[in-house]
């Protein structure tokens, strides 16, 4: 019987799949599981950005082949944002391309540059997609530490100079998943001139970019002097707009980057269909109106969930940005034995903070992705790990 790749074996199992695994054996026995792993968004598509896609569900043209790299009003739309939003100006088409989401986009990234031998610098809690893509090219990943008392940012000053040497990609993500930390310009630049120094190609992935809550919007790399020259930045509609199912990314930037993966994307699809980029479109041109009650939304969705662990005792700081409670376990217990209590006696899934990478083996993740009043009780019953251990 053929057997599929030995790179596709030997990348470890994705850490969702696994907790989706348990779950179904809990509900299997006729439970009721409340599940707070993925940040798959419970916030609907604004009406607005409904009726779009209607409209353009309903039109006739859209139904076949769309173009592959994006509709003139596409670009159009995410060029005015970018000018609005973070006064950065794009050279279109050359510049940006739509993805089928960012996840999408960073697979066909590493697929169209990386090969055995090469790397991709990430720091050591991050999202698992980075460390898959990369397994899959047959690449190698060196992993920076990084801290909450750095913000999570590595430092790239201790950086071994061979490891730049032979890295096609760094890649960092701010406002970050799973931390909900948030970067200035400054590290940026910092950034910039590491990559320039040491002719890597810089990735940001700006995903969570409207879901700053509080302090200054996200900035984008390109406000950074030089950053076109090293740097692409992925851009997202999942958490920014609620349309995850819809599946819609853009990544822009650096123009010979673009090609290769415009280039790599003619040989595994078609592109974002029409009616998705119709519905782009419609939510570039209106995002600060679109966003602004999404990001309401989660606001009232951590304030639901720090009040459910204070109301237990128990006291969790929320994060300046993202949709995420990110808290370290109790002492003496490891993320996993967490996430298995509470799905044991609590039928409910969290994340156990390994799954993004050894750095984050200290914590454990919260998705806000249920209404305000069920998180601030399944907050309340997720703290009883914190009460038990401060009982001893």
């Amino acid at each position: 019987m053929p057997a599929p790749t030995r790179i596709l074996q030997s990348i470890q199992p994705y850490v969702f799949t696994t907790l989706i695994a348990k779950k179904r054996v809990v509900e299997a026995e006729g439970h009721t599981v409340l599940d707070l792993s993925l940040g798959s968004p419970d916030q609907p598509m604004p009406d607005a950005l409904i009726a779009a896609v209607q409209e353009a569900v309903a039109d006739r043209h859209a139904h076949g082949y769309p173009m592959m790299f994006g509709e003139p009003a596409l670009h159009e739309a995410f060029a005015e944002y970018m000018v609005r939003r973070f006064g950065v100006t794009l050279d279109l088409p050359a510049e940006m391309t739509p993805t089928a989401g960012s996840k999408e986009a960073l697979a066909h990234l590493v697929s169209a540059y990386c090969e055995p031998g090469d790397t991709m610098l990430i720091t050591d809690v991050a999202y698992p997609v980075y460390e898959r893509a990369v397994a899959s090219a047959g690449a190698e990943l060196v992993r920076l530490p990084v801290t909450a008392a750095t913000g999570f940012w590595p430092d790239l000053e201790a950086v071994d100079p061979v490891q730049a040497g032979r890295a096609k990609f760094l890649l960092l993500n701010f406002p970050n998943n799973p931390t909900g930390a948030i970067t200035t310009r400054e590290r940026w630049a910092e950034a910039v001139a590491f990559c320039r120094r040491h002719d890597i190609i810089l990735i940001s992935d700006i995903a969570y970019s409207e879901l700053v809550l509080e302090g200054e919007p996200a900035p984008s790399v390109f406000e950074i002097e030089g950053a076109r020259e090293v740097a692409i930045e992925l851009h997202s509609g999942s958490k920014n707009f609620s349309m995850a199912g819809m599946r819609l990314g853009i990544v822009c930037g650096r123009r010979d980057v673009i090609a290769a993966l415009n280039n790599y994307r003619t040989l595994v699809g078609y592109g974002v269909p029409t009616i998705v980029q119709r519905a782009g479109t419609f939510a570039f041109r209106h995002a600060e109106a679109l966003s602004a009650p999404i990001r309401e939304g989660y606001r009232a969705r951590f304030a639901a969930a720090v009040e459910g662990f204070r109301e237990a005792g128990v006291s969790v700081t929320p994060p300046p940005a993202g949709m995420y409670l990110w808290i370290p376990v109790p002492e003496g217990q490891t993320d996993w034995e967490v996430t298995e209590r509470l799905l044991a006696e609590e039928r409910i899934v969290i994340t156990p903070g390994s799954g993004f990478g050894p750095g984050g083996a200290p914590y454990i993740r919260i998705s806000m992705v249920a209404p305000p009043d069920l998180l601030r009780e399944a907050c309340r019953r997720c703290a009883a790990p914190w009460v038990a251990a401060a009982a001893r």
